[in-house]
């Protein structure tokens, strides 16, 4: 179970957010990077809706993306990890809910990818894709157990990884949370903003890895 939640305002501002880090071997960045910023790039601070410089991530729409296209093997990642707290539910009995990643993209040639959501070593989901499953539409998802005021951690790890021969890759994976009531709330550390809810994906198209 998650521990208690701290007010979200200026306590949540000042408190220092998990670190999170980029490997950017296909720009022959390195070492790997490591930043405790919402949004960041290989290239610096990004977020959603800009270009993404090999490897990216913006928390606060829960958004992941990887970009390679060499003819030499590399991989590029981002491996994120956010502390998220249950608001908006009345008081009560934990829910049981799903954080649900949606991953979208393009590989061809030597081009695969993989990706990852846990909430720790007993709790996760994981995929990978190369080039006969392009283009790429998944989901996967995980399942929560969480009340008013409790927060819980999750990483999320997004990459892709190109051999000897010419590939290319683009993909991205974002997160949500679903199966919430319509009053309920998902907030960060980093500063999560919680979509419209959607209605789960079938279960036939749902790969569960649990690790």
């Amino acid at each position: 179970m998650g521990l208690a939640a701290a007010a979200p305002s200026a306590a949540r501002a000042a408190e220092v957010c998990p670190a999170d880090t980029l490997t950017c071997s296909c720009l022959q960045v390195g070492p790997a990077i490591v930043s405790t910023a919402p949004g960041q790039s290989c290239g610096g601070d990004w977020k959603a809706g800009e270009a993404c410089d090999g490897a990216c991530y913006d928390l606060r729409l829960g958004l992941l993306q990887v970009v390679a296209n060499r003819s030499l093997a590399c991989l590029n990642e981002a491996a994120a990890h956010d502390v998220y707290t249950l608001a908006g539910v009345p008081p009560g009995p934990p829910l049981v809910f799903f954080a649900q990643v949606h991953v979208m993209g393009m590989l061809s040639g030597s081009a695969t990818a993989h990706v990852v959501v846990a909430e720790g070593p007993t709790n996760g989901a994981a995929a990978s894709y190369g080039e006969g499953d392009s283009p790429v539409d998944d989901t996967i998802l995980i399942p929560l157990l969480y009340g008013l005021g409790e927060s819980f951690p999750l990483h999320l790890r997004l990459r892709a990884e190109l051999g000897a021969a010419p590939g290319m890759a683009d993909l991205t994976a974002s997160l949500e949370f679903i199966d919430l009531p319509e009053e309920a709330d998902v907030q960060s550390c980093q500063g999560y903003t919680m979509p419209v809810p959607t209605v789960p994906s079938t279960w036939a198209r749902v790969k569960a890895t649990y690790r």
